[in-house]
């Protein structure tokens, strides 16, 4: 069980900012019902001190899991103050109050205690037996005479999002949560969704999951639609907005004094229909509702003993590699595996460096992933599988492969490390392989007949495409010869990353948006909050860029959008895509 409450926990602790001796129990979850879990919470400041935590022995109550250790900071007048949050899963068998016992903690020399908490535990039956007359009053389908209906809708329908924390490290997750409450008949369809900008975005919940619940709020019992659940992971340091989600709503009231349970209808980018039946005795109205913006705070990593090959993974890993075969033959190909195993940012994870023997040529690897989505940070194992051939036999050498990460739990950097390998290459050949070219050879001249007939082709399609693209830069270069002045001033070292990405990379669309918005935020001097399509359409006017260019390349960036939250393909394929985004970065600089 995930426990998503620690940004309530440091509210709890805010008082305690300043103090030298964080170290607190927490139950947030109270009253606790009888046989369910529930989460009981220690959390501690951290020091570079020894120091050696006790649990506490919960009799009486059942272990469900634990202890599952969470990192966090608050802030005092000296700045963050690393917390450790130790958290256990219990379950209470039976109804009446218990005392959740305070845990130790050895430092220094001293043991200090954590507080004692008093919980009552209540039987399920009770709770449901409290909640059966709100039940009968969770619908609010009637519309009184002189009853305003905006007001109306205003109290019953409405979407929030929430986060697990809003200080983080970059590489550090952030949950973010989505949900609309409702009390009324209701169509509710999401017109606009957050950008997350500045963040690799992960889906745990969409649409589809079709996960809703019921909450009591002010009294009043509400019908809970989990509309998105996902996990926000920082490529970057700097204030961010999670920018708002929009929804229409199409609410239906009846004008008689009824009861019946409403039902509430949520889909994604289709506008409401213009024409909308009613039922007799029943009145429509339409109300836009967003979520608030929140603002997250990222914060760079120490660059105390940051380790010069560092490529940004944060969390907790291991690592392991292995040669899938030990012996192969000259000029198979072998592959060499290495896992990464553990929790943290994975989709943000390049491959390791492997330092090849001379005599054996390796090539980019294959990316394969068993991640638990719904943990978080996300858990599990990434494996790089790295192809490679040898033309000579021999016994060939890997040196041991190094992994470097930050691990926000401790606030430093780790590093771990495989056993070197070793490699044999055989002066066989396969029979197979032989086999292989044979046949081939057969077929060779019906098969080289098409290969030349559509390498034609495509090369009369991509002279007529370079070709326009090149009348449409000389027409535009004309127009600027007038009025000249800089575009954007472009950093030429920032280009080889697009070159680098090749479309079967795993998450291209979302290295393609972090290479284009690193490269828009070094050229155009935009960051944190000020990264987003609307801030960098205005930039882009000021800059003079032609607005047939600007609107290509925002739509573009739409598309690159799109295609990360959703995993659907854009229209226009992979290849476009990246071939138009490099084009345009190069007009803007050639017009400039």
């Amino acid at each position: 069980m995930r426990i998503n409450l620690f940004i309530l926990l440091l509210l709890l602790l805010g008082w305690t900012a300043n103090s030298q001796n964080i170290f607190r129990t927490i139950v947030s979850q109270q009253p606790v019902i009888a046989g369910e879990s529930f989460a009981v919470q220690y959390v501690l400041q951290e020091t570079e001190n020894e120091e050696e935590f006790i649990a506490p022995s919960f009799t009486g109550l059942r272990l469900i899991s634990g202890p599952d250790n969470y990192g966090g900071f608050t802030y005092g007048d000296d700045g963050p103050i690393p917390l450790k949050n130790i958290v256990y899963t219990l379950v209470a068998p039976k109804a009446g109050w218990i005392t959740i016992p305070g845990a130790s903690l050895k430092r220094n020399g001293k043991i200090t205690r954590s507080n004692d908490v008093l919980v009552e535990v209540v039987d399920k039956k009770d709770v449901q037996k409290s909640t059966r007359g709100d039940r009968q009053e969770s619908s609010e389908y009637f519309l009184k005479p002189g009853e305003d209906p905006y007001v109306k809708m205003k109290k019953n329908l409405f979407v929030e999002v929430t986060v697990d924390k809003r200080n983080c490290f970059v590489g550090e997750p952030v949950l973010a949560t989505f949900k609309l409450y409702s009390r009324l008949e209701s169509r509710s369809d999401i017109v606009k969704n957050p950008g997350f900008y500045g963040f690799t975005v992960h889906d745990v919940l969409n649409l589809n999951d079709k996960h809703s619940a019921t909450e009591v709020i002010d009294g009043k019992l509400f019908d809970v639609h989990t509309i998105r659940m996902v996990q926000l992971y920082p490529f970057q340091a700097g204030k961010f907005i999670i920018d708002p989600m929009e929804v229409i709503n199409k609410v239906e009231f009846s004008n008689s004094a009824i009861k019946r349970k409403t039902e509430q209808k949520i889909i994604e980018g289709v506008f409401p229909d213009q024409h909308h039946s009613t039922q007799a005795n029943t009145v429509n109205f339409e109300n836009t509702i967003s979520t608030t913006p929140i603002t997250v705070n990222v914060i760079p990593l120490p660059e105390k003993n940051k380790p010069a090959d560092f490529t940004g993974a944060t969390g907790n890993f291991t690592i392991h590699a292995e040669v899938e075969r030990g012996k192969i033959m000259r000029n198979e190909q072998g592959n060499l595996l290495i896992t990464l195993k553990g929790e943290g940012n994975f989709i943000q994870l390049e491959a390791p460096s492997v330092e090849w023997p001379k005599g054996v040529e390796g090539f980019s690897p294959e990316v394969i992933d068993s991640l638990d989505k719904s943990h978080t940070p996300l858990k599990g194992l990434r494996t790089f599988k790295f192809p490679f051939v040898a033309s000579r036999a021999g016994t060939y050498h890997i040196p041991g492969i190094t992994f470097n990460y930050f691990n926000p739990d401790t606030n430093n950097y780790k590093t771990v490390s495989t056993s070197s390998l070793d490699i044999v290459i055989t002066d066989e050949e396969k029979e197979a392989s032989r086999e292989i070219g044979k046949n081939n050879n057969q077929r060779r001249p019906s098969y080289l007949l098409w290969m030349v007939l559509g390498l034609a082709l495509i090369g009369l399609l991509v002279f007529a495409i370079q070709y326009r693209a090149g009348m449409k830069l000389k027409a535009k270069i004309a127009m600027q010869e007038a009025n000249k002045q800089p575009m954007i001033s472009v950093d030429d070292e920032l280009l080889p990353a697009f070159d680098a990405l090749r479309i079967n990379d795993p998450g291209f669309y979302v290295i393609l948006q972090k290479c284009t918005w690193n490269y828009l935020g070094k050229t155009l001097g935009i960051s944190g909050s000020q990264m987003n399509k609307d801030r960098l359409a205005k930039v882009l006017e000021t800059k003079n860029v032609p607005a047939e260019i600007s609107s290509e390349f925002l739509n573009l960036l739409g598309q690159c959008d799109i295609a990360s939250f959703t995993q659907a393909e854009p229209a226009i394929g992979k290849k476009t895509l990246l071939f138009r985004m490099k084009e345009l970065l190069r007009q803007m600089r050639l017009i400039g």
